[in-house]
């Protein structure tokens, strides 16, 4: 709620001038898209976050207290996982921006046409206007798209990376210690 309330409180002190920059569907996606994201997102993101932290430090300690030589291998598979993660986020955070920005057009016209209905139905324009909306949403529905590609590839295609390691690191382990 604190949150909601600083953002309406800045863009309530803004000078005219943004709101003659900025679209009132840019606006209206800020607030439904942060509110959405507080209300549904945020929770489970945090309860999938504090069981994957705990699953990891739990499977740490007993791997490390039945291979004590496993704690010469986390260093390595750590700093690989660091540097995946950032190129996962990077990627995530520009396609969430773009989907943001696209989804903003909708919004706008959508207003603008609810506004203008009678005046559109008056020239005809209907077509027109439902034509750029479907564009409007097809833009923003790649970008969509990519995003979901990008989180299934992420869960997806690291695990097999994570089995690939865990069968090196037994090979190692076994070669260290049999010979």
């Amino acid at each position: 709620m604190l949150l909601h309330e600083r953002f309406l409180h800045s863009v309530i002190r803004s000078p005219m001038s943004y709101f003659d920059t900025t679209p009132i569907g840019r606006i209206v996606n800020r607030f439904s898209a942060d509110n959405d994201t507080i209300d549904n997102d945020l929770p489970t993101t945090v309860q999938k976050w504090l069981d994957c932290v705990f699953r990891v430090i739990s499977t740490l300690v007993f791997i490390s207290y039945s291979t004590p030589l496993f704690c010469a291998m986390i260093v390595p598979f750590g700093i690989t996982y660091f540097f995946l993660q950032r190129f996962y986020v990077a990627t995530s955070r520009q396609l969430k921006r773009f989907q943001s920005k696209t989804r903003s057009p909708i919004y706008s016209q959508f207003s603008e046409t609810i506004s203008g209905a009678n005046v559109l139905r008056a020239y005809g324009a209907e077509d027109s206007f439902i034509k750029t909306s479907n564009n409007r949403i097809n833009l923003n529905q790649r970008f969509q798209y990519a995003t979901i590609s990008a989180n299934r590839t992420f869960l997806e295609e690291y695990p097999l990376a994570d089995e690939k390691i865990e069968f090196k690191f037994e090979y190692i382990v076994k070669r260290l210690l049999f010979g």
